[in-house]
């Protein structure tokens, strides 16, 4: 069976390639263009042996996702021309990043300061107490626009 493990496409306009661990990405300075492969990523390294179709379903759930909540929170999304492919607006990602886990290794433990260390010098908000990671996901899951006390920065002084 045939797996898609690389993409070399040439668009007109574009600026920008990326190769991720799965997912390749080309650019122009207004969109995005992202294809899923069927490639492998395991702890940091890809392996040589792609899983058939592993692309499109990983594109199908986050094309999902993306729709399930468009209506909460504007997204880059355009249009899913492939079942591999997602086309959208360039924009900056706003980066979270959560270590959920109810027993931490000693190993995971002794890790502690690098992880935020480096959460901090990337510039992402990190959470590591696993009942506050709880709340923030279930709020992002139950509340509407519509609950939310948005203020201006000035409303805050």
């Amino acid at each position: 069976m045939n797996t898609i493990i690389n993409t070399d496409f040439s668009f007109p306009g574009l600026k920008s390639r990326y190769v991720g661990k799965v997912r390749d990405v080309y650019g122009d300075d207004d969109l995005v263009v992202m294809v899923a492969t069927d490639r492998i990523s395991a702890f940091d390294c890809v392996l040589p042996e792609g899983i058939p179709y592993k692309g499109q379903i990983l594109n199908k759930i986050a094309a999902n996702f993306l729709d399930a909540t468009a209506d909460i929170l504007p997204n880059w999304k355009l249009s899913v021309p492939d079942p591999a492919v997602t086309v959208g607006y360039r924009c900056e990602p706003f980066k979270v990043e959560m270590v959920i886990r109810g027993c931490l290794t000693v190993h995971e433990i002794s890790n502690g300061y690098r992880i935020r260390r480096s959460a901090v010098d990337l510039n992402i908000p990190l959470l590591t107490n696993a009942r506050l990671a709880a709340a923030f996901i279930q709020c992002f899951c139950t509340i509407t626009p519509e609950d939310l006390a948005i203020k201006s920065w000035s409303e805050y002084r």
